[in-house]
């Protein structure tokens, strides 16, 4: 805890120190432009020198028409078969529709990530931190693909699950954060793309999808398979106790460690070097907006962890969506929680009881 928190300082320090000190000290020697005027600058020399990127558009666009038809089948036919087979409630459908979908893309996405930083060794110690902030034209063949691939379905289903949340899922107050995230991350790509800095934004993935598979396989505890129910509370005790260690390791330990201090050091060393300065300091603002938003969820997962231990709740709800339930159904939560602790008895068999629905969550 003690290195942690050794850790957090370093990067609050490093972080005021580089953007508050250095960097406009280089501004005002006029070794660099004022920030606004070299982005505009950067923005429009890579527009020019890449042709507007109406390729990459167009893949994009592509993709996006893509996976929100196979959403949209592999949703309709699996739970459709899946209610016919009485495997799942007719009241469950559209919950369960988008938590196992983003259980299964999520999944990919972790897999593939892990599996280019296991080919590149992003994520071994003994590397130096600027090896993960090289330049990606350096990377070829079937690695370049991978790496190109991971990122066009990423910002797709990024894209693709903003729109959901704006027309299509049902609005709550959580909503606009949501939607904000989505937008970030899908911008975080972007410019780590055209920049060539993608190594950074596959650990990203990694790192933080990592625990969106954790948090939407919870709707698996919908199934209503007989060897399931029959040990469903310990099960969900399980995937809920595995959520929490993955959440706080990756989100509020790793992804600090490796992504923020690695661009600090990378920052320091490189700076006066780079082309596309402004738009670097650019990228490490949204990641520490990622950040913000990697705090913000956990300490709802802890608000919601001390109100179960104090209430004694049947259900653990969403940590996005228990406010808005609690605001809107005051009294029947009372009656609910009475009537469940004259059945119950106690606050642990309470606690087994793990409501899966969920939410668009970033990472």
């Amino acid at each position: 805890m003690i290195r942690l928190l050794e850790q957090y300082w370093h990067i609050i320090n490093g972080t005021h120190y580089g953007l508050a000190i250095v960097y406009p000290h280089y501004i005002q020697e006029k070794i660099f432009p004022p920030f606004f005027d070299d982005l505009i600058q950067n923005v429009q020399e890579l527009l020019i020198e890449n042709h507007f990127y109406w390729q990459q558009l167009l893949w994009i666009s592509f993709t996006v028409l893509i996976i929100s038809n196979i959403r949209h089948y592999f949703c309709r036919y699996i739970v459709n078969f899946l209610i016919e087979n009485h495997y799942l409630l007719e009241r469950d459908r559209k919950r369960f529709s988008g938590n196992i979908w983003d259980s299964v893309f999520y999944l990919h996405t972790v897999l593939l990530a892990r599996f280019i930083c296991i080919r590149l060794q992003l994520l071994n110690d003994e590397n130096d931190t600027k090896f993960l902030w090289l330049n990606n034209e350096e990377t070829v063949g079937v690695d370049s693909f991978l790496i190109r691939l991971l990122y066009l379905i990423d910002m797709a289903n990024y894209l693709h699950s903003a729109h959901y949340i704006i027309f299509i899922d049902q609005w709550d107050k959580d909503s606009p954060m949501m939607i904000v995230h989505h937008v970030i991350a899908a911008f975080m790509l972007t410019i780590s793309y055209i920049i060539h800095m993608e190594r950074i934004g596959v650990v990203m993935i990694y790192l933080l999808e990592i625990c969106e598979v954790c948090y939407f396989i919870r709707c698996l505890s919908k199934l209503q398979i007989h060897l399931l129910q029959r040990h469903l509370n310990p099960l969900r005790l399980l995937v809920f106790s595995v959520l929490i260690i993955v959440w706080y390791y990756n989100r509020l330990y790793r992804y600090p460690i490796i992504i923020l201090q690695s661009s600090i050091e990378f920052g320091f060393n490189q700076l006066i070097n780079m082309k596309q300065v402004a738009i670097y300091i650019l990228l490490y603002y949204l990641t520490l907006i990622i950040q913000l938003f990697n705090i913000y969820w956990a300490i709802q997962l802890i608000r919601v962890i001390i109100r179960i231990f104090r209430k004694g709740l049947e259900n653990i709800e969403d940590f996005r969506e228990f406010h808005h339930h609690h605001h809107h159904h005051h009294d029947h939560h009372c009656q609910h929680d009475q009537q469940n602790k004259l059945n119950n008895g106690n606050i642990f068999e309470n606690f087994l009881q793990i409501n899966d629905e969920k939410k668009y969550i970033a990472s």
